[in-house]
Formats: structure tokens, sequence, C-alpha cells
């Protein structure tokens, strides 16, 4: 998924950011009064600095129902740790599993991503990715694919491929998103929405 930032002469309608972490909620007057209530916060209580804080707390506004439509692409994002855990986060967030496709299908979609060049694997040694990428598969429970093992993350779109395969429904990708995974003969692209 990419990271968003708001369009010229659009701003956010309200300042909310939930910890990755402690799942704590702040609420500000500012993306920058976000900022300094984060990073104080994670300070007190000895947990890890959230790299491109500014651009997370952005993106995360940009995720919030009120704000569709208001946010654009940030064009060449730092695909940092924080960037590869967000399309984790972002996908507990938007896509609530609630129906699993058959196991036959998860197998399929399992295969087709353990072979794509964009099937990456970002730095793991970070609590924040661990955490991202143990939601997501919390969010199937036990279930495993064919290729379970052999799956990290979209370099497209940044979900944790583990989980995704087994996704029931329309997913939300940007035009950006959906072309390039059309040009590598993707799955996800008959379920765009």
């Amino acid at each position: 998924m990419l990271f968003k930032k708001f369009k010229p002469f659009l701003g956010p309608k309200t300042f909310v950011f939930k910890d990755p972490d402690t799942g704590h909620e702040f609420k500000g007057r500012s993306i920058q009064d976000l900022i300094l209530q984060v990073s104080g916060y994670r300070k007190q209580n000895d947990l890890e600095v959230i790299e491109y804080l500014p651009q997370t707390i952005e993106n995360y506004l940009c995720t919030l129902p009120m704000h569709i439509g208001s946010c654009m692409p940030l064009k060449s994002p730092h695909r940092s740790i924080v960037m590869w855990a967000k399309g984790g986060v972002t996908l507990l967030k938007n896509i609530a599993y609630k129906t699993f496709c058959p196991q036959e299908t998860a197998d399929t979609r399992s295969e087709i991503c353990y072979k794509c060049p964009q099937n990456q694997f970002p730095d793991k040694s970070k609590a924040f990715t661990n955490w991202a990428n143990d939601m997501a598969d919390r969010s199937v429970g036990s279930r495993r694919s064919k290729y379970h093992d052999s799956l990290g993350v979209c370099g497209i779109c940044s979900c944790p491929l583990r989980s995704k395969v087994w996704f029931e429904g329309k997913i939300k990708l940007t035009p950006t998103e959906l072309e390039e995974m059309k040009k590598i003969n993707c799955w996800q692209p008959e379920f765009a929405k």
C-alpha cells in the first residue's frame, strides 16, 4: 500500500493517531502536536522511535473514512521498516477478515506470490514490524497456505502476504498499485474495488 499525504489545499478534519505497540489513542490540534505527543509517550515508555513519524501520522489520517478523496500517494517515499509494517496495520484496519477464501484458492494465490519478484522480506529485527506481521497472522487464525513460510510482504502494496492470500472480497488498491500488479500478473487486480 502506498503511503499517502493530503492533497494541496486540503488537510485533516481531525487529528488522531493510535500507537502501534500499545493501542493508546492520541488526539491533538495538529500533526505537529501529535508528533510531540507520540514521541514523548514512546520515550517515556521505553518504546522504539517510529521512523518517519510525520509521514506515518499523515498516512494514518488519510486512511480515516472522513478523509477519503482528500489524499494522494506520496511520491518516492522512503520505504522504511515502518512503511512495510504500515501495510500490515492498514490491512487490519481496512480489511476486517470476516470470511476467508477456500484452502485451494489460498494455495493458488500463495504460489503466485511465492514466485513473484515483489515478494519481499523487510528487516524483521524491529518490534514494530513483528507486531504488524503478528497481527496480520492472527487475523487468519491457524490457516496456512501452501507457501506460507516463503511469503513476505508485497513490494507494491506492502501487505503481509501470508494473511492476504486468505482474504475473501474486494480489495482497496490505488490506481498505481493496480497498474503495477497487472504488469506482473498478480491475482489481486481481479478483486479490486
